[in-house]
């Protein structure tokens, strides 16, 4: 009798030992369930493009046409970085105000120079995952009938990379720049500045203060007397890229 109460307790304990082992079991495979589901829902790091992606705007001229009452943008970008760029995002300020952001997107008024996909500007078909523009080079871009008029302009690089295994297109935003632009309405001669302020002068049928020699510090970094870039003082007398101007009319020196 004895002995038979005996075994009755050891496939008891078997019987306990057994649950807790299926328990922990269920738990462990519960667990590893979980961070599986877990790790679809933990956003991954953002591409990032290489250091080293930079552009800068060559040249702009933005005029309104009195006909429509629109605007139209022309610039010139140029690759200074030590990568090929594969296009760009490009918004406007529409108002002259410190701090405003740029939200009117440009790329929809694009007429010359890139192939618009949804709000992107490529250099080439999408399809090709090409960064066209070289180090470098210059690309050339019309922007047609803008209803606002514009203060200044941001541009986003963008490069075609390749991420577990597939090309994806993705924003340089740490190359952003951000360019001030003077839009300005054809209504002058160089003979008669009877529509132009006072100290303005009338260049290309446009009247501006850029170009007289006189530094306005709100609005311009420089003037240098001409509204011709590459001097160090842009056509819009903005301070260009490694160049240090002082001065009226300003004197500019690369800095490098």
């Amino acid at each position: 009798m004895k002995e038979v109460v005996k075994i009755s307790l050891n496939k008891k304990g078997i019987s306990i030992m057994i649950g807790y082992i299926i328990l922990i079991t269920g738990a462990v495979v519960m667990s590893a369930i979980v961070y599986q589901w877990m790790k679809t829902y933990v956003p991954k790091e953002s591409i990032d493009c290489p250091d080293g992606v930079s552009v800068f705007i060559v040249n702009s001229t933005c005029t309104q046409d009195q006909s429509d009452d629109y605007y139209d943008l022309d610039l010139t970008l140029k690759n200074n970085g030590r990568f090929d760029v594969g296009g760009y995002f490009i918004h406007a300020t529409t108002l002259d105000t410190p701090g405003t952001l740029a939200t009117l997107d440009l790329s929809g008024n694009l007429t010359v120079g890139g192939i618009v996909s949804v709000n992107a500007i490529t250099f080439a078909d999408f399809s090709e995952y090409q960064n066209a523009l070289k180090p470098g080079a210059n690309r050339g871009g019309t922007f047609k009938d803008i209803s606002n008029k514009i203060y200044s302009v941001e541009i986003i690089p963008l490069r075609f990379q390749i991420e577990e295994n597939k090309y994806r297109l993705v924003s340089c935003s740490n190359a952003k720049i951000i360019e001030k632009i003077n839009c300005r309405t054809i209504e002058c001669t160089d003979t008669d500045l009877t529509q132009c302020g006072v100290g303005e002068i009338c260049v290309d049928n446009q009247c501006t203060l850029c170009g007289n020699g006189v530094w306005v510090t709100d609005g311009e970094e420089c003037d240098d007397g001409n509204v011709v870039s590459g001097d160090g003082c842009s056509n819009i007398c903005g301070r260009e890229t490694n160049w240090n101007c002082l001065g009226e009319p300003s004197t500019c020196n690369f800095v490098g």
